[in-house]
């Protein structure tokens, strides 16, 4: 059954689009320092990383430094603390680069620590250009809130639940947490790492991600995001998000590792030959041959794949297989490569292979492809009046176009798909694909297809119409032609 065909949508198979970071040197600006002193900050509503802070009270500390606790405005839990120079004010340059500094200083003592193994545990800290000055950010992971709350209460007793290996228990009482602290983001974190636990790694992707949306500025729950898609099986998912966690975050290098190996696995040796540097020593030797090994044989796979490419006075059908079919054994890992193999035989009437590559690699890819994967092997085995077959793929395509509860607009209906470029698909106007739905609703007399073959009608007419050519004059009259000749001529 493919994903959707039983009604569930999970935030995996939703659509995403990418949007660029919103840049960390741009945040807190109710607290510029040229216009606030640092003891003042106290109840400021501030923005920053996309979500919103309050300021929480002067903090005891170091004497070097003024002390705040930022408390999630959503989740009320204070992750993070900010820090100020106390010299910021006698001399911002000076304070400016020992933030930086610091920051610096404390993300290379991480590195060793994690690389030599060590069991001490430095929160991840970076150092932020804001209004007026810069400030010091520090995660503070372990601020589970006021214990005597009920929502801490009930979180410290799943935590002993799950400890004693009652990971149902877990659940449920996270589950009922959940209900009365609907933004308790460290809930949300928990509870998906039990779901990971119990074999739901979908679930378990859906809960932290909860946790993101409303907390963006913790690099443990991106880093879960990633790690729970791959355990889903979503690896082009799972190591988009492991991107955005490196870009968000580039002096982290806590999960590289894991990070490298679900680059791999979705085909971007490029991406991983990034993370390289901050490899344990005993394996960035034996691991940086592996990823440039993937690099040379993913560049002679896109070489042979450029060359399948449907071009007007390209090679055959037949060549641009061979060549297709050469790339995927080059490069094993590129769904792209294996993507497009699939839609040239299709292309070429080779219908049973082309629907069982297009199903291989359902998870692979970025999500909005899957309609166009179930509507296109839907569509070889309409060809092939294999209506057993088509039905199901049918009903998933439906689900798929309506998760979100809404009929699907004519201009992102999947239609017959030839050539996959990396970034978009090309593919055939409505019509092709419209008269086979119609041929499967009247002999599958099925409301989900016949729903389906509507909206494909209305889409040929949504689309503008094909230009027409004029038709061509007939040719002159050997009579007429004489004359031409006579006129045109002069002495």
């Amino acid at each position: 059954m493919p994903p959707g065909a039983d009604g569930r949508v999970s935030r995996l198979q939703t659509p995403r689009t990418w949007t660029p970071r919103r840049r960390l040197e741009y945040p807190l600006d109710a607290l510029n320092l040229q216009t606030h002193a640092p003891e003042e900050y106290a109840g400021k509503a501030v923005d920053f990383g996309g979500a919103s802070y309050v300021v929480g009270p002067l903090l005891g500390g170091r004497s070097k430094y003024f002390v705040h606790a930022l408390v999630n405005a959503r989740s009320g839990l204070a992750l993070h603390v900010i820090k100020v120079r106390r010299d910021h004010g006698a001399d911002p340059a000076a304070a400016r680069v020992a933030s930086h500094e610091t920051a610096r200083a404390m993300a290379l003592i991480r590195d060793r620590f994690r690389r030599d193994g060590s069991q001490i545990v430095i929160p991840f800290a970076f150092a932020v250009d804001g209004a007026g000055g810069t400030f010091e950010v520090h995660d503070n992971v372990d601020a589970l809130g006021d214990p005597a709350l009920p929502a801490t209460v009930a979180l410290l007793a799943s935590r002993q639940k799950a400890g004693a290996g009652d990971t149902a228990g877990a659940i449920v009482d996270l589950r009922a947490l959940l209900d009365q602290a609907p933004a308790h983001t460290v809930a949300w974190n928990d509870l998906g790492v039990r779901l990971l636990s119990a074999g739901d790694a979908a679930a378990a992707y859906d809960a932290v991600t909860h946790a993101v949306l409303i907390e963006p500025n913790l690099g443990l729950y991106r880093f879960n995001q990633a790690l729970f898609a791959a355990r889903a099986g979503y690896p082009t998912v799972a190591a988009s998000r492991f991107l955005m966690l490196h870009e968000r975050f580039p002096a982290l290098h806590d999960h590289d590792e894991i990070g490298l190996e679900l680059l791999l696995e979705d085909g971007r040796p490029e991406a991983a030959a990034q993370l390289t540097e901050h490899l344990p020593d005993a394996r960035r030797d034996e691991i940086s041959a592996t990823v440039h090994a993937a690099i040379a044989s993913r560049a002679e796979a896109r070489r042979l794949a450029s060359l399948g490419r449907p071009n007007p006075g390209g090679p055959d059908a037949a060549t641009r297989l061979a060549y297709l079919a050469a790339a995927e054994l080059a490069s094993s890992n590129d769904w792209e490569i294996r993507l497009n193999h699939a839609l040239t035989l299709m292309a070429v009437g080779q219908w049973t292979a082309a629907a069982d590559a297009l199903l291989r690699d359902l998870k692979r890819g970025p999500a909005f492809f899957l309609g166009y994967r179930l509507a296109n092997a839907a569509y070889c085995h309409i060809q092939r009046e294999d209506w057993a077959a088509a039905l199901p793929l049918l009903h998933g395509l439906h689900a798929h176009l309506t998760r979100n509860g809404a009929p699907p607009n004519p201009f992102d209906l999947p239609s017959v798909a030839t050539w996959w470029d990396g970034v978009g698909v090309t593919e055939e106007r409505p019509e092709a694909a419209a008269e086979l739905l119609t041929r499967a609703a009247a002999v599958l007399r099925d409301p989900t297809v016949q729903a389906l073959a509507g909206w494909y009608q209305d889409a040929v007419h949504a689309y503008p119409p094909l230009p027409v050519s004029p038709p061509e004059a007939p040719p002159p009259s050997a009579r007429l032609r004489w004359w031409e000749r006579v006129f045109r001529w002069r002495p």
